[in-house]
């Protein structure tokens, strides 16, 4: 039997060690090219760039292809993805990279390598992990009704509803979390 032991600990400005996630990808260009991102950048499929929901723009991010472990190093410059259970949104470039073009979606681990100067390190807090995804969902729901921000991560063996929130926002939102009956809520990172 294999055993598995995973280490958390707290985020704090100092500890800068890279945040992990694990979730489904799907790449974007074909009518977006030459026009505006939410970033005000012209969109260039050529680029190794990506939509991201809640990152910072100009976050750097490690995008690793977990069927092939191909990796490429995009840069967030767009909202989204807008289709529920995506973690992120890749240019064609950045798709052609992780060899994802013909699948059109795949199972991929990011990792923040850098943020920004003067942006908040976002904070990603872990609501509930389950075997069943519908349980997952009914928590993602139940946080979208009361304005909290949830994504499903869907590894090989669960499915974990992740919040982003930025450090100053942290104690609000535990709290928020707390008066709906959340309390083991922790903090996520790679050391």
């Amino acid at each position: 039997m294999k055993r598995v032991f995973l280490f958390f600990a707290f985020i704090t400005a100092a500890n800068i060690a890279a945040l992990e996630l694990q979730g489904y990808a799907s790449w974007y260009g074909p009518g977006f090219a030459g026009k505006l991102t939410a970033s005000g950048e012209v969109f260039d499929p050529q680029k190794l760039t990506a939509a991201h929901r809640d990152l910072p723009f100009g976050t750097k991010i490690r995008v690793t292809n977990l069927s092939n472990n191909r990796t490429v190093v995009v840069t967030i410059n767009d909202r989204g993805p807008f289709v529920k259970n995506r973690i992120i949104d890749l240019s064609k470039k950045a798709a052609e990279e992780l060899d994802m073009i013909k699948t059109g979606t795949a199972l991929v681990k990011l990792e923040i390598i850098s943020i920004p100067k003067g942006q908040e390190r976002p904070v990603i807090l872990q609501a509930g992990a389950f075997k069943d995804k519908k349980n997952a969902e009914q928590l993602c729901s139940l946080l979208k009704k009361h304005k909290i921000s949830a994504i499903i991560e869907e590894t090989h063996t669960n499915y974990k509803v992740i919040v982003y929130t930025k450090s100053s926002l942290e104690k609000a939102t535990r709290e928020k979390l707390a008066k709906l009956g959340i309390k083991n809520v922790f903090k996520r990172n790679k050391k």
